[in-house]
């Protein structure tokens, strides 16, 4: 039985999360690519401002050990945003979760780091059909990360660990994997636009540059 207040504080993250949707898309992909290096500055920052408010709206299993929707905003920044805006994120956010202190710093800075390289190695394999992955796909990516991440409250002191995975293993598992669905599939519908844009404008083009030469 999942905790209403889990619940709606998840739900509160999911918003966050999808404001990060709408910033994307707000850049189209040519003004990316003419100043590659401003846009990744600038979006792994904004990143890891929306990755500390999501921390700062979590649900406390105790004093130190915090759960948040941080696993899904950085592997889906891995994913779509690349390296070096996700580095800029992380960083950020692991050294707001350093200040905090606490039981569970080491265990949040590593969920931080596995996280990120989680949605790196996605987008290695996957990087020329970001538009085309299913939402079938995000669920289980999204399923098997969090799952692997639950499995990193074993660094916690045996007992600890043990009682927050039975308080949150049921809600992350049904919760987050749906949040990397549907938040993903959003992602990709940009990215999806964008290149049926680019196919259009070289479309056009051609025909242009076919009836110039044709007259």
């Amino acid at each position: 039985m999942i905790n209403l207040n889990i619940f709606l504080s998840f739900c509160e993250n999911a918003g966050l999360l999808l404001a990060l949707v709408y910033l994307y898309s707000l850049f189209p992909s040519y003004q990316r690519q003419s100043h590659l290096a401003l846009w990744q500055l600038g979006m792994g920052t904004l990143i890891g401002i929306i990755g500390v408010i999501i921390m700062m709206t979590p649900l406390v299993f105790e004093q130190g050990l915090l759960f948040d929707t941080r696993s899904v905003l950085l592997c889906l920044s891995g994913l779509f945003f690349g390296l070096v805006p996700t580095l800029i994120a992380a960083s950020c956010m692991a050294f707001y979760r350093y200040n905090l202190a606490g039981t569970g710093m080491l265990v949040g800075i590593t969920m931080l780091c596995f996280s990120g390289l989680f949605g790196l190695i996605w987008r290695y394999f996957v990087k020329h059909k970001l538009d085309d992955i299913s939402y079938l796909s995000f669920y289980l990516v999204g399923l098997a990360l969090h799952f692997l991440l639950l499995l990193s409250l074993f660094l916690l002191p045996i007992e600890l660990g043990i009682d927050a995975i039975k308080v949150v293993a049921i809600p992350i598992l049904i919760i987050f994997p749906i949040l990397t669905m549907v938040i993903g599939r959003l992602f990709s519908s940009v990215v999806f636009r964008e290149r049926d844009m680019q196919v259009r404008l070289q479309e056009d083009f051609c025909l242009i540059v076919n009836l110039i030469l044709a007259t």
